[in-house]
């Protein structure tokens, strides 16, 4: 081959890999170039996906998301039952970013994985990644979320805990913003009055 084909040649192909369109969000990726603008490609339980960006003081993204720490699932699956009111503010995801530095990712609420479905408020879940578009995966008080006779963590609404009645209503009744502890925490439908 001539230099000139090959020179035409790494054109070619620079003009083909550089018209692919950005993936989306939600969407399996190899690197984070990959991805939209402000997104990563995230490291997760599931593989890997494009999430967009957010800071340490976003609760929710611009799309009702969840914000959340972007690290690797723990080894007990996520579900952490300590002094945080058991949340799991590990999102089960991780960063190819190869640094120290704390990311925050904004959840997807669905991935492209062949037999995905989020789970829905009050599904038992493993991470918060399982959960649907601005829910968190959390132990509510109460439950079991470890060992036999596990019924939880479960789906919840995530919420801002500074802001007053964020919490949507059910039966006429509105659940608090129970604090995570880290500006963070989830509409608790164990404050409710029982039935």
């Amino acid at each position: 081959m001539t230099l000139r084909a090959a020179a035409l040649c790494l054109a070619m192909s620079t003009l083909a890999f550089g018209c692919v369109k950005p993936i989306n969000d939600g969407n399996a990726c190899f690197q984070t170039t990959e991805c939209r603008s402000n997104s990563i490609c995230a490291e997760t339980v599931y593989g890997k996906f494009c999430m967009r960006q957010c800071s340490a003081d976003t609760v929710q993204c611009d799309s009702g998301e969840s914000c959340l720490r972007a690290q690797e699932a723990s080894s007990d699956g996520g579900a952490d039952a300590g002094a945080d009111a058991g949340a799991d503010t590990d999102a089960g995801v991780g960063t190819d970013a190869g640094t120290d530095e704390e990311v925050w990712a904004c959840l997807p609420g669905s991935l492209e994985i062949p037999g995905f479905i989020p789970r829905i408020l009050g599904q038992v879940c493993d991470v918060s990644l399982d959960c649907e578009l601005g829910a968190i995966c959390v132990c509510i008080p109460g439950a079991t979320c470890e060992g036999e006779g596990k019924n939880g963590p479960t789906c919840q609404r995530l919420c801002d805990p500074t802001i007053l009645n964020q919490c949507p209503q059910v039966n006429n009744f509105q659940p608090l913003c129970t604090d995570l502890g880290d500006g963070r925490g989830f509409c608790d439908p164990t404050t409710l009055p029982l039935p």
